[in-house]
């Protein structure tokens, strides 16, 4: 969210504004852009009250176990969703994910895109542990 200066920072504390107190801001786009990123990404699809389109459905998966090419893909796809979906401030967003090591259900999570309108690069990388799901 833009708020003159900068953005908010997470976390944000919508109890503050309507107290009408300053919220802390980071002036920083692709700093506020990863903080909404990682806040996409850990929430389930139809979690948040008032958007039920909103978060990820890589929670559908919770689950599931590691398995195969098309458990990936479908993987990748939902966090790809996910993002063009919550995430207006970014462009020509490609995701890549694997697993961290053979042996592990670990998968090492990266994703690069083009800040709008600026079109700066942006770049998020995080490791998703998947027994059970859950980011580090």
């Amino acid at each position: 969210m833009h708020m003159g200066k900068g953005f908010f920072k997470l976390p944000f504390r919508p109890e503050a504004l309507l107290r009408g107190m300053a919220h802390e801001t980071e002036p920083q786009l692709e700093t506020a852009i990863g903080e909404h990123v990682t806040m996409i990404l850990r929430t389930a699809r139809g979690e948040s009250p008032g958007n039920p389109e909103y978060g990820c459905r890589m929670w559908d998966h919770l689950a599931e176990r590691v398995r195969g090419e098309s458990w990936l893909a479908q993987f990748k796809d939902d966090i790809l969703e996910a993002l063009l979906s919550n995430e207006p401030r970014l462009s020509d967003v490609v995701v890549e994910i694997k697993p961290t090591r053979a042996g592990t259900n670990d998968l090492a999570l990266s994703i690069t895109a083009s800040t709008v309108p600026s079109g700066r690069p942006f770049r998020f990388s995080t490791v998703i542990l998947t027994d059970p799901i859950r980011m580090n």
